[in-house]
């Protein structure tokens, strides 16, 4: 175990990260190893990893707050980290297909064979002190993950980029119903959703059967698989959300970690009590028990999305879960083009044709805060009859984190046509 504080909050309080692993070797290979190995060769990792070659490692899974006023996100993480760090199993009940009840035990010797923990118990320590869901200037932190305009979310941010969780649970209150996502379109064209969705249906699943199994709730809903009830059948009644809940935005925590390869999952319990940690609580319980039993599966499956990055494929499955308000599918908007990406993107610095120089370098330090590769040219180079100097900043778009530098860089769309 090791506790770090990764930044400091407005009012300068310490936002802390805890590492918990089965001991200070697995972390050590994580991050010079194997997170080196998942950005710059993503298709040998994979190789080495089936061959045997690769050994022995562990994936991350992180647990977040970032609204600390909706207390037991904050208290179920804490709880959490009790259990992982004190405790040899937990024993809990789930529901089985047939909807009977039946125990389950996660060892947690044997998960942190597989897996280790990143606990942020929130990102908002000014909040947690006055009791808020904002931070001191009065700013929602979960609208900033995108823009990063505050202290808390630029740090928070950048520790994503540096471990790419494979599994990440932000925690909050409240939904009356136990919301889980996935979320209901419109989806963001630069995640890779095809290689995501359906593990994260299943985790989903898994989570909202120990949440309600072990609490008074009797009912969780998935949001994407009640739009998805819903498209299907005009006359299903949803009794959670099934629209307006989208993750077109990463604006939001969890949305954001998909960039970074993560099933990222925010989490809604009903009520600010006891039950509703306790929801929380054996849903991470879930989950590890889901990652640590799919482990080669989910982080291969992690590995195609930086895969496609370097080798800036556009794979058109993607395109099937782009749709619009009549659920039609629309895909990624290619403009005529053969390939959603570009090659490259130029930030020139030179004052000719800048005109913001200052705003191109708070760029290129946003991109290396976030794990996305920048270069720079030597000499001029002149394309289609355009010159970019010497010293132009130069985002390769063969890179793992593609997704989120265009999703930086690209000219967006237009979510209010889409949802007509």
């Amino acid at each position: 175990m090791k506790t770090t504080s990764i930044g400091k909050s407005v009012e300068g309080r310490d936002i802390y990260l805890t590492v918990l692993a089965k001991d200070k070797a697995a972390v050590d290979k994580y991050q010079k190893v194997t997170h080196p190995a998942m950005l710059n060769d993503p298709k040998k990792l994979q190789a080495d990893i089936k061959s045997g070659a690769f050994g022995d490692y562990q994936v991350p899974i992180w647990l977040n707050n970032i609204h600390p006023n909706e207390a037991p996100g904050v208290d179920a993480i804490m709880n959490y980290f009790k259990s992982m760090a004190l405790d040899k199993s937990m024993t809990y009940d789930t529901v089985l297909p047939n909807g009977k009840k039946s125990k389950t035990t996660l060892n947690i010797d044997d998960a942190l064979e597989h897996v280790f923990f990143l606990f942020v118990y929130t990102d908002n320590p000014d909040g947690r002190v006055h009791t808020t869901r904002s931070n001191a200037e009065d700013f929602d932190l979960n609208r900033d993950n995108s823009y990063q305009t505050q202290p808390e979310t630029r740090s928070v941010t950048e520790q994503i980029a540096k471990w790419s969780p494979l599994s990440f649970l932000d925690m909050h209150g409240f939904d009356a119903n136990f919301l889980i996502e996935p979320s209901t379109p419109p989806h963001n064209p630069n995640v890779e959703y095809d290689l995501l969705i359906d593990h994260m249906v299943e985790q989903a699943k898994a989570m909202g059967e120990a949440g309600i199994a072990n609490t008074k709730y009797n009912y969780y809903h998935i949001l994407y698989e009640e739009h998805r009830k819903t498209a299907k059948d005009p006359n299903y009644v949803s009794k959670g959300t099934a629209s307006g809940w989208d993750d077109a935005s990463a604006a939001y925590t969890a949305a954001f970690a998909m960039y970074h390869g993560a099933m990222g999952h925010t989490m809604e319990t009903p009520e600010s009590n006891e039950e509703s940690t306790k929801a929380l609580y054996y849903s991470s319980a879930a989950a590890t028990k889901y990652v640590a039993g799919k482990k080669e599966e989910l982080f291969l499956n992690q590995l195609k999305i930086f895969e496609r990055g370097v080798d800036n494929i556009d794979d058109r499955a993607v395109d099937h879960y782009l749709v619009n308000a009549k659920n039609e599918e629309i895909g990624r908007p290619r403009q005529g083009n053969q390939n959603f990406f570009p090659e490259y993107y130029v930030l020139p610095v030179d004052k000719n044709i800048q005109k913001n120089v200052l705003e191109t370098y708070k760029m290129v330090e946003y991109f290396l805060r976030n794990g996305v590769k920048i270069e720079r040219s030597t000499k001029a180079v002149t394309v289609n009859g355009k010159t970019y100097p010497a010293g132009s900043f130069i985002v390769n778009m063969h890179q793992a984190n593609r997704g989120l530098a265009n999703l930086v860089l690209y000219d967006g769309i237009d979510v209010s046509l889409i949802m007509k």
